[in-house]
C-alpha cells in the first residue's frame, strides 16, 4: 500500500510544473490538472494526469512512428513495450 501512495506521489510530482500550455513542443498538456509530460508517457498505461487525461487521450493523433495500430481499432495506437506483453491490448486481441 506505502509502495503505491510512493509512486502515486513520485509521478505527481515529476512533471515540468502547472502550466497553461507547455513550453516544450515535445511535451503533453494534461488540460484538467495543468500538468505537462513527455508524450512518451501518454497511453503507456499509467495514470500520469490528475483526471487521466493521458491515458483517456486517443494517441492515434499524435502521428507517432514508434506507435503500433490495433486493426481491430484504429483510434488506438500503443507503444512496443505493449506488443507481446501478454495482454489484449486491443479489442479482439488484434
Amino acid at each position: 500500500m506505502m509502495n503505491t501512495e510512493f509512486n502515486e506521489l513520485y509521478r505527481e510530482c515529476s512533471t515540468t510544473g502547472n502550466e497553461m500550455s507547455c513550453a516544450n513542443s515535445s511535451y503533453f498538456h494534461c488540460n484538467q490538472s495543468l500538468k505537462c509530460i513527455s508524450y512518451h508517457r501518454v497511453g503507456d498505461g499509467f495514470r500520469d494526469c490528475y483526471y487521466n487525461e493521458d491515458e483517456l487521450f486517443l494517441t492515434c493523433h499524435l502521428n507517432a512512428s514508434n506507435r503500433f495500430n490495433c486493426t481491430s481499432d484504429p483510434t488506438k495506437c500503443l507503444l512496443p513495450v505493449a506488443l507481446g506483453n501478454g495482454l489484449y491490448d486491443c479489442p479482439r486481441g488484434r
